[in-house]
């Protein structure tokens, strides 16, 4: 499973309105609790990709997985899980820029938030580690803008609860998409882990996600695999095979169907 952990003092970016000290992606905690009485002095927001505790004034309350919490400067934050190991992910920030976009989003601060679709804010923690750490400059402007439309996305799933949920057969083929495509996976496989026929897996796979499920697969390899090239000195051939692509050939072939370049080039940039 790839991970992201980086957490400073001091602002890795910092503009006008907006700095982040930090962000995780998929960290895995062993069994655990956090206490922070006071906060952190910066916003937190926090995807629990597994079920954990919380203690806030009423008590302690226990969040089902695909749970976000957005902490304001200075509020408590006391959470884990004893029993087992856990994933999350997370963003520090502060600003103006943040305080107005949660304004304007109407997000409920210090109070859970049940995710139906936890893959659409993730995928803006992706978006962010992928231009705070590219080879080039951040921009100022799509940092600030994908951050606000993280905030957006958060506020968005209120209204996104009424609809017809994603089944948690389809939820669980996706999560192993998510957490386990450097494996050779198959469409028996994952319409089995679903209780679907291969043909209906697909069909329904789609209609939630929008995009057939090896087209996903493709595309979450890929992106891993763009963070690698960037982020890392590992070789090209390497890299392709932590994405579960053992030749190199089809490693780049799907690579530059993606992402439009090769893996070289996009390194040489």
């Amino acid at each position: 499973m790839f991970q992201v952990r980086y957490l400073f003092p001091r602002p890795l970016f910092k503009t006008p309105g907006l700095s982040i000290r930090g962000i995780g992606i998929r960290e895995m905690m062993l069994p655990f609790y956090i206490r922070r009485p006071t906060g952190t002095g910066d916003y937190l927001f926090m995807i629990f990709h597994d079920s954990v505790q919380l203690e806030l004034a009423a008590g302690t309350r226990v969040l089902p997985a695909g749970t976000m919490m957005l902490w304001y400067p200075k509020a408590p934050q006391i959470y884990g899980n004893l029993t087992q190991r856990w994933v999350h992910s997370w963003i520090h920030c502060s600003g103006t820029k943040v305080t107005k976009a949660l304004r304007d989003a109407r997000v409920r601060p210090n109070h859970p938030l049940r995710l139906p679709d936890p893959p659409r804010v993730e995928k803006h923690l992706f978006n962010l580690h992928e231009e705070l750490s590219g080879v080039l400059k951040p921009d100022p402007v799509i940092i600030c803008n994908t951050l606000v439309n993280l905030i957006r996305e958060a506020g968005q799933s209120r209204y996104r609860t009424r609809r017809p949920p994603i089944t948690e057969g389809l939820a669980r083929a996706r999560e192993i998409l998510d957490s386990r495509y450097d494996e050779p996976l198959d469409l028996a496989t994952l319409a089995a882990g679903a209780g679907l026929s291969a043909s209906h897996f697909c069909v329904e796979f789609r209609r939630c996600f929008g995009i057939p499920p090896i087209a996903y697969l493709i595309e979450r390899r890929m992106r891993v695999a763009a963070m690698l090239l960037s982020g890392t000195t590992d070789r090209i051939g390497e890299i392709g095979k932590r994405v579960g692509y053992p030749d190199p050939y089809y490693f780049s072939k799907h690579f530059k169907s993606i992402h439009g370049v090769s893996p070289s080039r996009l390194r040489s940039r």
